[in-house]
């Protein structure tokens, strides 16, 4: 093994515009995908992965079959020159300074439904209030995989349920709902309700549903937990979103499955109410993922604490809200455990 000394003299000669050339080819494994990252052409890019071939001695990038992939010298790069650069990005940023009134920037967000009816409306009004200059690019949660594209710096924080986190991404944990039955409240099913507020299987099943679900290939919690007991219900109409949902219901004989929190909002403005399943459901979790590079961005630390101050202000009055959408449950009911995906319904 040869080690190599890097005096200050050498230091000076080494290009620190390649370490962000680097950083970007080992993020993206990609040529095209790392120039169009840092505004560099095809072939300037793949210039500077030769350049940086030479330095480091190493292929870092080698393709194996149709794809890309990276060497171990390379993959045993990527964490400290990501430090490296998070570093540099320090020295020249007095974090003290900042201030949100005056910040610009523009935050790219992918999320659910649920929380931009329930969650979005209260962290806008703190942004428009405290940091004008900032804007929200928000895109639909789990159209494409967030979690990779996270990865790849195309964007910058996920809110929503991730079945695994990959390293280098951080976690907070930000709310836990539960799911209940919502119909318009002279549904011919109410009177059959039970002393727990649950709507009756028979019910359940002989009405027809509505099922939101943003991805139509996917079966859905309500629809597995129903196959658990080999039982199925009809679903007369899917929608993609929460948009029309309620208003569909409210007009129809139609019951769908969703986030209490949700439900709540839909009850106040609708002739809609709200009944506890027939069976137990686990209710899920929201979690805000950003990946480490931003961890110590002035910009991204102040939104991220907009958005967990918000969060838990819901959760201190959620339980009294949910405790009155969901009243306690006291009856022997067979409990259907299944934990859902982001497509709860």
């Amino acid at each position: 093994m040869v080690i190599y000394a890097l005096t200050m003299d050498s230091l000076a000669r080494i290009d620190v515009n390649l370490l962000v050339v680097l950083n970007a080819l080992l993020e993206e494994q990609h040529v095209t995908r790392a120039g169009q990252k840092v505004g560099l052409t095809q072939p300037a890019t793949s210039n500077a992965l030769n350049r940086l071939r030479r330095m480091f001695d190493d292929p870092l990038l080698q393709r194996i079959g149709s794809r890309m992939e990276l060497t171990p010298r390379g993959a045993a790069l990527r964490e400290p020159v990501a430090q490296g650069l998070n570093a540099i990005r320090s020295v020249f940023q007095d974090e003290e300074s900042f201030d949100p009134a005056i910040a610009n920037g523009f935050i790219r967000l992918s999320t659910t439904d649920a929380v931009l009816l329930v969650l979005l409306p209260k962290v806008i009004e703190r942004i428009a209030a405290e940091a004008p200059g900032i804007d929200l690019d928000v895109s639909q949660f789990g159209i494409l995989d967030d979690v990779e594209m996270l990865m790849r710096d195309d964007l910058d924080l996920v809110i929503g349920l991730v079945q695994s986190i990959p390293p280098r991404v951080r976690v907070e944990h930000l709310l836990h709902d539960e799911v209940v039955c919502m119909l318009r409240d002279d549904h011919p099913t109410l009177g059959d309700t039970d002393v727990n507020d649950r709507l009756p299987l028979e019910g359940f099943l002989n009405f027809p549903h509505l099922r939101v679900a943003p991805r139509a290939t996917h079966r859905g919690a309500v629809s597995s937990a129903l196959g658990h007991r080999r039982l199925e219900r009809r679903v007369a109409c899917q929608v993609p979103d929460f948009l029309a949902a309620p208003f569909l219901v409210a007009r129809s004989d139609l019951i769908t499955v969703l986030s209490s929190r949700v439900a709540q909002q839909f009850t106040e403005m609708l002739p809609l109410t709200t009944r506890r399943p027939p069976f137990d459901l686990d209710g899920f979790d929201t979690e805000m993922l950003w990946h480490a590079r931003s961890d110590e961005m002035p910009l991204m630390q102040w939104l991220r604490s907009i958005i967990s101050q918000e969060a838990s202000r819901l959760r201190e009055t959620g339980n009294e809200n949910q405790d009155a959408v969901m009243p306690a449950s006291t009856g022997n009911v067979t409990p259907v455990t299944y934990r859902p995906s982001s497509d709860t319904r």
